[in-house]
């Protein structure tokens, strides 16, 4: 499935197609098909990319990118999320079809603070890391020693 040959025998994949299918300039569109037609346009060729059997189904399916986005925005009022617009664009193309969607939190570190975060722990400190911090100070730390916050109100106020 989601593999096809030429004349030769040579495997041929739809991936090629799909992108291409999706690439046609779709002849009007809404104000609103307008607005999302990039941002879906884009995903949808990263989906095909991801998934041959995806690309079959839009070479395959009798649509176009324009109904595609036209179908993405019907009933969207004034709001439409992201997920649910590549939701509907996935199910246009293949009906039944799910996305996945993760988002983090990136502070400008690369998203190293959210692992930081995720691995330390609270300890209450014996005395205190350096000379201005009252014994009482928490101190955050982990299993690896070369990691240690330590966390006064008053420094920040």
């Amino acid at each position: 499935m989601g593999e096809r040959r030429d004349e030769r025998g040579i495997t041929m994949s739809f991936k090629k197609d799909a992108i291409k299918k999706l690439s046609e300039k779709p002849k009007s569109l809404s104000k609103h098909a307008d607005v999302v037609k990039d941002a879906v346009i884009a995903q949808l060729k990263k989906f095909c990319e991801q998934n041959e059997e995806f690309a079959q189904a839009v070479v395959q399916s009798a649509g176009t990118a324009g109904e595609c986005l036209e179908n993405v925005v019907s009933g969207c009022g004034n709001s439409l999320s992201d997920v649910e617009a590549y939701s509907k664009a996935v199910a246009f193309w293949f009906p039944g079809a799910k996305i996945s969607f993760a988002i983090k939190l990136d502070l400008g570190d690369g998203g190293t603070s959210n692992q930081v975060e995720a691995e330390f722990t609270e300890v209450q400190a014996a005395a205190p890391v350096s000379g201005d911090v009252p014994a009482s100070a928490p101190v955050v730390e982990s299993a690896p020693a070369k990691h240690r916050i330590v966390l006064d109100l008053g420094d920040l106020l």
